[in-house]
């Protein structure tokens, strides 16, 4: 039986060494790429009729799988690492370092067709990742570095085999500045390579940024070529800005701040924080971007969009774009507002909104407010009437926050001036700034003034009349005794009916005393000249000849 097997095995071996009558037919492609660790195919297209299909790897003088009446066998077979189509393909299940030529020969029952193909195969690695690195952008293929105009970049790529060739070289449309390559090596370990280039690169004088690119390339066809790009941009701060403009944004809405109205290769945000520090907040470069949150997004055309835009977003925001032709900076204030809960100011006392009419003095307090306004704005008060002011106004200016809305408050003192007559005195409370569009600017009130007199004028004008008052009355008793005396019917005489009263109670007195008097001390009644009657002692000498009768 072994002899029979021997016999066999010596005719397989003369079949694949010693047929001679071979020739190259083109039915398979090389060189074949494939990569390292992934499933490969050697493509062949042989005739189906074909009897034997026999695959030999490197220099190996037995076959490492064959195919014969539509059955593979051989030690690859076996061991599942090859396989054949029903083409003549060689399927390789994990590609290795270990292959690196393979030949096919191919039998007809014609041996006059027999086809041997030799194949050169080249396994590669693409590295990972696929771009090269650089010491500026670390992590990332693209990043944004500030400078003074010039910069020291090393690039690298690791874990490749064949080993990556790295190049250096402007955007297609930026300024051409200058780039000097300093050092490139390749570094072998084991089977993959690594690839170092350093550059010092400069910007020209002229150029505000521009995007520099280490780009890598390899003699694989099937490893594409990728770069790095780092866009340089100059300190902002030795330019001066095109154009700074302030755009007010609805509380809560959404923004998009304009940056050029030409088109741009290259589009750098940033923002100026309370303290002075420059913040990038993203960039647009050859259809690169980077943003901070999901909030942000730069379009196409160098624009900044901002979504639910709130007190945290308000600031100096700055632009930089650039094109083949130039450089430009803009600057853009963002500040928000919010309508106030009434379209124009109020005067504090007053009942009636749009106009007030107030009775004044001399002097006295004034306030205006506005509420649930944003932003601050100003409040001020403004005298109506062309012509000198009839008044004197101090002005305190304050606010009062309420969340992102503010109270603001313009209280006075104000004082009517020296030889102004009584009238009607027109001023207004007026709010300034910009969201004055979204009121009615002012509210007029109207001062009532009545001019007063002096103190000494004042006393003199109240006894007048206290003294008017007194007479009044003096004339109107005088009157009401008059009409009594009328309505009684007696004469008017010089002897009137309360000093008849007065007498008779007199001598009712008299009479009292004589009786109590003792005699020859008695009183003697007398006649006066005038006919009144009096009493006289008995000791008193008559004072004429009526008395001694």
């Amino acid at each position: 039986m072994w002899r029979l097997v021997l016999i066999l095995q010596l005719m397989l071996v003369s079949r694949f060494c010693f047929a001679t009558d071979t020739r190259s037919s083109g039915s398979c492609i090389s060189p074949v790429y494939i990569e390292f660790g992934q499933e490969s195919i050697l493509n062949c297209s042989f005739s189906n009729q074909y009897t034997l299909v026999s695959w030999f790897v490197d220099s190996s003088q037995e076959p490492i799988i064959y195919r014969e009446n539509g059955q593979n066998s051989g030690p690859g077979h076996e061991s599942g690492t090859f396989s054949i189509a029903a083409n003549g393909s060689l399927i390789i299940t994990t590609a290795s370092f270990d292959l690196h030529r393979a030949r096919v020969i191919v039998n007809y029952s014609d041996s006059t067709q027999n086809v041997q193909e030799d194949i050169d195969i080249i396994v590669y690695v693409i590295p990972d990742p696929q771009y090269p690195k650089t010491d500026v952008c670390k992590e990332n293929n693209h990043c944004l570095s500030m400078s003074a105009g010039n910069q020291y970049i090393e690039c690298y790529a690791h874990g490749s085999n064949p080993p990556a060739n790295l190049s250096w070289h402007w955007g297609e449309a930026d300024f051409k500045g200058e780039i000097q390559v300093t050092h490139f090596s390749v570094v072998r370990e084991g089977n993959l390579y690594s690839s170092l280039s350093q550059a010092i690169v400069t910007l020209p004088e002229d150029a505000v940024m521009g995007s520099v690119f280490c780009e890598s390339s390899s003699s694989v066809p099937n490893i594409p070529n990728k770069r790095t790009m780092v866009l340089m941009t100059r300190d902002t701060d030795e330019f001066p800005y095109a154009n700074t403009s302030t755009l007010y944004v609805k509380y809560n809405g959404e923004a998009t701040l304009p940056c050029s109205d030409k088109a741009s290769n290259s589009t750098v945000w940033m923002r100026r924080m309370i303290t002075g520090e420059k913040r990038l907040l993203g960039y647009l470069s050859y259809g690169m971007s980077s943003l901070p949150t999901s909030e942000m997004m730069i379009n196409h055309d160098g624009s900044l969009t901002l979504k639910n835009v709130l007190e945290f977003d308000e600031g100096l925001y700055q632009c930089i774009h650039s094109n083949s032709e130039t450089d430009n900076l803009q600057a853009i204030e963002i500040s928000t507002f919010i309508k106030p809960l009434h379209r124009f100011p109020s005067i504090i006392g007053c009942e009636t909104e749009a106009n007030c009419i107030r009775p004044v003095g001399k002097d006295g307090h004034l306030t205006c407010e506005i509420s649930g306004v944003r932003p601050m704005i100003q409040l001020e008060w403004v005298y109506d009437d062309k012509g000198s002011l009839p008044i004197r106004l101090i002005n305190f200016a304050s606010y009062e926050r309420h969340g992102p809305t503010f109270r603001i408050l313009q209280s006075g003192i104000f004082a009517i001036q020296e030889g102004v007559e009584s009238g009607d005195i027109n001023i207004s409370c007026r709010a300034t700034g910009f969201v004055g569009h979204f009121l009615n600017k002012s509210t007029s009130l109207t001062l009532r003034y009545e001019k007063q007199v002096s103190v000494e004028l004042a006393k003199f004008f109240l006894y007048m009349k206290v003294f008017l008052a007194i007479f009044v009355v003096a004339v109107a008793i005088d009157i009401i005794y008059l009409l009594l005396l009328l309505a009684v019917g007696r004469p008017w005489r010089r002897r009137n009916y309360f000093l008849n009263f007065l007498e008779k109670r007199r001598r009712a007195k008299a009479s009292d005393a004589r009786r109590e008097t003792p005699i020859g001390e008695e009183d003697v009644p007398l006649r006066n000249t005038d006919g009144d009657i009096r009493m006289r002692s008995r000791d008193e000498e008559p004072s004429n000849a009526c008395d001694a009768v």
